[in-house]
């Protein structure tokens, strides 16, 4: 029997399915990653856990449970292995694998740019979990490099691991659950597709596809192809415009 908690600062130290939380590894807009040791074996993973105050709007909670179905239906080498799912004070919770390394992210606010090689690996291995992902009938719709973790492995430099399948989009037809609403933008403008972000019902495959292009540019030119101080201008931007081509920004690019 888990004890009640307060709140979720008291959430450390508390058994959550056989695991015990010892650190907080990050919070975001939905839930709190904690980094949980199970009692019998262990074994070390990361644990999401939604916060409070959404537990109760269904479809925020459909979204988070989304996730763990999404990812159970892909199963692949490139995408965050989910291992359980369950309840904490009636707060529903995600085991995940640990990963150790960085995002994309951070590595390209350190780097800049990247080199072809690592453009090249980080590419092809995005390319392969999208497509098993679509093969599945499963739409990631929020990719950018905040979500594209790159691990410290030792035999495979920037071994990649796709994460937050949160808003995906399950379309295939033993898939359910509700909709998208017609005008709801989900996902992040900088990386959002034109259909996106004109708040289309259908979005399919290619929306993944043009944000995948969206960040194989800024990897390639240090920066995506448009940027504003306004996020409604973003938005029009990739309903309206071309981009720049990379060679205008990065003359040399191979």
């Amino acid at each position: 029997i888990e004890t009640p908690v307060a709140d979720e600062e008291s959430l450390i130290g508390t058994e959550v399915g056989g695991y015990r939380l010892i650190t907080e590894l990050g919070s975001g807009g939905m839930g709190t990653v904690y980094f949980g040791e199970h009692l019998l074996i262990g074994r070390r993973s990361a644990i999401k856990i939604l916060h409070t105050e959404f537990a109760q709007d269904e479809d925020l909670l459909e979204r988070f449970l989304t996730e763990a179905r999404a990812v159970n239906d892909i199963r692949h080498p490139n995408v965050v292995e989910i291992t359980d799912i369950g309840r904490i004070n009636n707060r529903p919770y995600i085991v995940m694998e640990l990963l150790e390394g960085e995002t994309l992210g951070e590595r390209l606010e350190r780097e800049g740019t990247l080199q072809d090689g690592p453009v090249v690996r980080i590419t092809r291995q995005r390319a392969s979990a999208l497509g098993t992902a679509h093969e599945r009938g499963i739409i990631h719709r929020d990719l950018k490099p905040e979500n594209i973790f790159l691990t410290n492995h030792p035999d495979f430099p920037d071994h990649l691991k796709l994460l937050d399948f949160g808003i995906a989009k399950l379309i295939g037809p033993t898939k359910s659950g509700k909709k998208t609403r017609v005008g709801m933008l989900l996902g992040t403008p900088t990386y959002m597709s034109p259909e996106q972000c004109r708040g289309e019902e259908e979005i399919g495959p290619a929306s993944d596809i043009y944000s995948l292009g969206i960040v194989l540019y800024e990897m390639v030119c240090g920066r995506p192809p448009f940027m504003a101080d306004n996020l409604n201008r973003i938005i029009i931007a990739h309903a309206t415009e071309m981009p720049s081509s990379p060679l205008e920004r990065k003359p040399d690019v191979a």
